[in-house]
């Protein structure tokens, strides 16, 4: 026999604790002050075997003070209480119902009391019992008519297992914990320590607590009336803070574990004991496997209030100070190694499981992918975000992620955390290797089709280190991309193109990119969406070149970004077109997310002060022409040193380890590998190309062979080379120098390089284009036009390629062959430039349709249409509406509802080619029903007829269903209709009418008497309305099978 007095002690002890917790927790207002709040409604599931009769008694004081207090904190709390037994041993009508007037909402202190008198305690087998049955009626939509506009709350009190006997179909207790955490509930489970591994699916799924039974755990419940104070005390509005690549804290275990060490970084574990990150077994706790899969770390959404590093202190911290009384404000860590659609259902998970019906994302770098992810899933994610700030976000992905998984250079990336930390490329290179190389997120930010098609990525078909200008490829087409990379056995192709946690379908399928406008980030036109980003003054990756498909060679850099992502990535342009609101600054890639001017940016856009957009603001740094670039190789280990025009050192890489090149924002990328090159050498520096000079030297004697070349080169602004000279080392001179290369005495410039540098040069053409687009007609051949004051010089030096053959061909000589309708690209590079051009066949839709469209007040939508034939490439459409102030539609075809209504738009091409469809808006704000009313008393005559109209308050209440009950059925005949009913005399006599709603079970009575002459309408003086807003609850259990309700 159990001791289930405990089980009514707890409910005491839970009672009267969240009684003593209510003044501690800040939600305090005097009687006469007090302030009516969002209604929260908790049931608590008791195992009701055993004994517990002597426990009734001292429940009934702390009920009574327990709603007293409630009532003068202004919190409309409802309780109920499910009983449960076992059902197999017990019989089906073992769990049980207590119902008042067909509600199983109690309306008064002294009923709840009389219901825990009538409650008796027994049954049962030894162990153990079938709450599952019990808690599937909290679920089933009907037995517990929850409030549809409450926080919901359950609590199951036992001292025993369960098994899964029950009648709603449930096959574990995870299916039940899913089901209440659809329906909003947040379950907690109070039990003996030794089941609450038991009851884990229950709190972890739905974000409830766990409570030791046998012991004094008012901490616990002091908890959960905070949790149900501090809702009911606000909005359900959040400001979720969403953290980039590298900036959540990782710790020991997989998903699921509970603590842990931190293994990724917090201050100041991870850096007083960095034997904690790079201990051999805790660094490969870091690998999963080739589908990306079997992390063994986790995040700690408890521990890690701030990122690595506290890097997001400062923006978390502000948003908390200047939105306290408005928004909670969450930030969210994620593992950054798995896949972003992982993380994203994780993050509606959280939203669920803290009842948010609004949230706003202030979103960092990776984070600005993660939230497009979210919105794009589905249209109700959509509507939960009521604004979105990305700061930094690669839209288009970036380069600096193809370093981690090539190179393991994490050195870019780490961008994310400040330039004052980076892991040091040579010591952890084959570590940052290691867990990039089988990383989806890692994958899923590289540079995507749009970024490939306005920048190509390079590769040279050869194996000479000084090829000619005729074996470089410019790629500009997608499928072309993910031929070069899976060429490196560096590259899981698993990651690019292959599996569901590949890159290709985290942009073609999670984000659902637009085939009409060929841009995959529709979904953020369809939320307020703010962009904050840098676009110029920092050195950032612009394209990387790989030679035969196989070997990363190189990275070529400019200084169109914020060091870590691209302009045209972090403002998503299209040819120039940019079709979000763009806010630019000046701050680098982790700068940003801690820039005052920045910080203040956000909360004015969060108060919706939609201030002008900045101006494109071009930092006072210099451009990418200012620098230099060496690109070097030897058979030895080089040791390079920068000094500056005292002669100090003020950078250098060596086997040693790499210094002073970010604070100097010098670029250093290494192109060997020490287990595949042994000694060699191969690098590239980008350096000031004045006021500083460059040593290469290696150990400390001369005529030591190094068999050194080195390539320098100037450059334009775009980034590309514009004059090159070629020296070569055979031994070391005096001292181990190999080279020096010195601009503190003079400029190195196209005029100088060959003095200083001496060996064969090469003058580059970088003054001239081609057109971004090209339109032609199916059959046109022309020769592709070629402008700038170095186009005669460059034409007959161009290599050209198409990435869609079937489409148009371009021959050695650049003559364009349109042979097919569609779109494809076309690139042109000289061996060092490289330029795309999108050339589009021309054909016209025959026809365009749409779909019909329903929104909601404040909605966005994107309109989609479809063409016939679908190749056709002629799509833009102009549109116009039957009536005003239903929608309004901007320049790129995005609907936004502004009142309720229908409206006809028509959508037309340029050459007449039309379509309509209708867009219905709806209010789809819940009005909640907070009490109904019946008039007090009706006649109607023997065979007569009258109608009982339900009165709802408020009058707009969304829901109106109501469920009707008559007394005695022999007196009158009751046919419902739309919260009414028709009452048809039968017999004389009177009988009462029971009104139920069914949002939040509300009663209504009506005495209705049949009389034998004819009478008027309802009496409508005086009307009878059972209050159960700020009342106690006791909910039984509503069986379909010999189904047994206890009536009070």
């Amino acid at each position: 026999m159990k001791h289930t007095s405990k089980l009514l002690t707890a409910l005491l002890l839970t009672m009267a604790f969240l009684v003593s917790a209510l003044p501690v927790h800040g939600i305090h207002a005097e009687p006469e002050t007090a302030i009516v709040q969002k209604k929260a409604e908790l049931v608590f599931v008791i195992d009701s075997t055993g004994s517990m009769s002597g426990a009734i008694e001292n429940v009934k004081t702390r009920i009574t003070s327990f709603v007293n207090s409630l009532e003068t904190q202004g919190v409309n709390l409802r309780i109920g209480i499910v009983e449960y037994r076992d059902i197999e041993e017990d019989g089906m009508d073992s769990t049980i119902i207590h119902e008042l007037n067909h509600s199983p909402w109690m309306n008064s202190t002294s009923e709840m009391v009389e219901v825990l008198n009538g409650i008796s305690a027994g049954g049962g087998g030894d162990d153990p019992e079938t709450v599952i049955d019990g808690l599937g009626y909290l679920v089933d939509g009907e037995t517990i008519p929850w409030s549809s506009d409450s926080y919901k709350f359950a609590v199951v009190l036992t001292d025993a297992g369960y098994k899964v006997a029950n009648r709603h179909g449930f096959n574990s207790l995870q299916e039940v914990a899913d089901a209440l955490l659809a329906a909003g509930i947040t379950t907690s489970v109070v039990t003996e320590e030794s089941e609450f591994s038991t009851y884990d699916a229950l709190p972890d799924t739905t974000g409830g607590i766990k409570a030791d039974i046998s012991s004094d755990f008012s901490t616990v419940l002091a908890d959960l009336a905070n949790q149900i104070l501090g809702l009911t005390g606000k909005a359900k509005k959040a400001i979720y803070v969403l953290p980039g690549y590298l900036g959540s804290e990782l710790y020991d275990g997989p998903d699921g574990t509970n603590g842990g060490k931190c293994l990724w970084l917090r201050i100041p574990e991870c850096l007083i004991d960095l034997d904690i990150i790079f201990g051999q077994e805790n660094l490969r706790k870091f690998y999963q496997d080739e589908y990306g899969n079997g992390t063994q770390l986790h995040v700690d959404y408890d521990h890690d209030e701030y990122g690595s590093l506290a890097t997001y202190k400062k923006l978390v911290n502000r948003l908390r100070k200047e939105f306290v009384n408005e928004y909670d404000v969450r930030f969210f860590p994620y593992n950054w190694l798995e896949d972003l659609n992982d993380s994203v259902t994780k993050l509606e998970e959280d939203i669920r499981v803290n009842h948010y019906d609004s949230v706003i994302f202030v979103t960092h770098s990776t984070g600005g992918l993660l939230a497009s992810a979210f919105i794009a899933k589905s249209n109700a994610n959509k509507l939960l975000v009521s604004k979105a700030i990305l700061i930094a976000a690669p839209l288009f992905g970036t380069y600096a992620s193809l370093l981690p998984i090539e190179r393991g250079d994490a050195k870019k990336t780490l961008n994310v955390l400040g330039k004052d930390f980076w892991i040091d490329a040579i010591t952890a290179n084959w570590w940052v290797r290691g867990w990039a190389k089988n990383s989806p997120t890692t994958y899923q930010l590289l540079p995507s089709s749009e970024y490939i098609r306005q920048i190509p990525m390079l590769n040279f078909n050869s194996d000479n280190w000084w090829s000619p200008w005729s074996n470089l490829e410019a790629i500009g087409s997608i499928g072309g991309y993910y031929r070069i990379l899976n060429g490196s056995e560096r590259i899981n192709p698993n990651l690019t193109n292959g599996t569901d946690r590949s890159h290709r379908y985290f942009r073609e399928t999670a984000l659902k990119g637009d085939v009409i406008s060929q841009w995959s980030l529709a979904s953020l036109m369809e939320v307020d969406t703010l962009l904050i980003c840098t676009t110029s003054g920092h050195s950032t990756t612009k394209t990387a070149l790989y030679r035969s498909g196989k070997k990363l060679d190189d990275i070529i850099y400019n200084r169109n970004g914020d060091g870590t992502v691209q302009g045209i990535s972090a403002t998503g342009a299209v040819n120039g077109i940019v079709k979000l609101r763009v806010d630019f600054h000046s701050a680098d890639h982790g700068g940003l997310c801690k820039d005052s001017e920045v910080l203040s940016r956000i909360c004015s856009e969060i108060r919706g002060m939609r201030t002008p957009v900045k101006n494109h603001h071009v930092a006072d740094t210099a451009g990418i022409s200012e620098l230099i670039k060496i690109r070097y190789k030897a058979d030895v280990p080089v040791t390079a040193t920068i000094y500056d025009a005292e002669n100090n050192v003020v950078a250098q890489v060596s086997s040693e380890g790499i210094t002073g090149f970010d604070e100097n924002d010098f670029i250093f990328d290494s192109f060997a590998d020490a287990e595949e090159d042994g000694e060699r050498t191969e690098a590239s520096i980008y350096m000031p190309n004045g006021g500083y000079k460059i040593l290469f030297t290696h150990g400390n004697s001369a005529d030591v062979s190094v068999n050194f070349n080195a390539y320098v080169s100037t450059l334009v602004d775009d980034g590309w080379k514009d004059f090159s000279v070629m020296t070569s080392v055979a031994s070391t001179y005096d001292s181990g120098l190999i080279a020096s290369f010195d601009g503190t005495t003079q400029v190195i410039d196209n005029d100088t390089i060959t003095e200083i540098v001496g060996g064969t040069a090469e003058d580059w053409f970088t003054e001239w284009e081609i057109p971004s687009a090209i339109k032609v007609n199916k059959g046109d051949v022309l020769p592709i036009e070629i402008s700038g004051s170095e186009a005669g010089a460059v034409s007959d030096k161009l290599v050209w390629h198409s990435a869609d053959e079937s489409i148009a061909r371009v021959s050695e000589s650049g003559v364009l062959t349109a042979v097919g309708y569609g779109k494809t690209i076309i690139s042109a590079t000289d061996g060092n430039k490289a330029v795309t051009s999108e050339v589009t066949v021309i054909q016209n839709a025959t026809a365009v349709s749409f779909s019909d469209v329903e929104m909601v007040i404040g909605e966005r939508t994107l309109i989609r249409p479809s063409f016939e034939p679908v190749s056709a490439t002629e799509t833009d459409l102009t549109y116009s509406m039957d009536k005003e102030g239903v929608i309004e539609i901007n320049e790129f075809g995005v609907m936004h509802a502004l009142a309720e209504g229908s409206v006809i738009v028509t959508g037309t091409t340029a050459y007449g080619v039309s379509g309509q469809f209708t867009v219905t808006v709806k209010d789809d704000t819940n009005y909640g029903v907070e009490s109904i009313a019946l008039p007090a008393t009706a006649k109607v005559g023997l065979n007569n007829k009258i109608t009982l109209d339900v009165a709802f308050n408020p009058v707009n209440a969304t829901n109106k269903n109501i469920k009707w009950y008559v007394e005695d059925d022999s007196i009158i005949r009751l046919t419902p209709g739309d919260a009414q009913a028709e009452i048809v005399g039968t017999k004389l006599g009177s009988t009462k009418v029971t009104a139920v709603s069914e949002d939040g079970g509300h009663v209504a009575e009506c005495i209705v008497t049949v009389t034998e002459k004819e009478v008027g309408p309802p009496e409508t003086g005086a009307v009878s309305m059972v209050l159960t807003g700020a009342m106690l609850v006791v909910a039984g259990i509503a069986v379909n099978m010999g189904k047994r309700r206890k009536k009070h």
